[in-house]
């Protein structure tokens, strides 16, 4: 892997460079994954049932992802009390693309913009 960037990026990297971004990669995975909600949490925290919390991510108003065996549902998508959306949610799902992994769509959201 080391080779592809040092002949293709002009990044040059250590293996030990590689691993260490490779374990923080998955620490943060892991962090995103044990903080996010159930589809029956989501439910129980919005006040509508099961069916429309699953149909509402199914057309992408919602983000989920699959992780360890279920589809699960970031915390950062919701409120301070994760009683409701944040605003125009679905409005910037929409605009991106829908094969961003869990971490980029999470990095797009919690990443402060200048400017804006």
């Amino acid at each position: 892997m080391n080779d592809f960037w040092d002949e293709n990026a002009g990044i040059t990297t250590t293996q030990q460079e590689t691993a260490r971004a490779i374990a923080a990669n998955a620490a943060a995975r892991s962090l995103m994954d044990a903080s996010s909600l159930t589809a029956a949490a989501v439910a129980e925290r919005l006040h509508l049932p099961l069916l429309t919390i699953q149909s509402v991510a199914a057309s992408g108003l919602l983000h989920s992802y699959p992780a360890n065996g279920q589809t699960v549902f970031p915390a950062w998508q919701f409120n301070t009390e994760g009683t409701a959306l944040i605003p125009s949610l679905g409005d910037v799902l929409f605009a991106l693309p829908h094969d961003l992994p869990p971490q980029s769509v999470a990095g797009f959201f919690l990443t402060a913009t200048l400017g804006l």
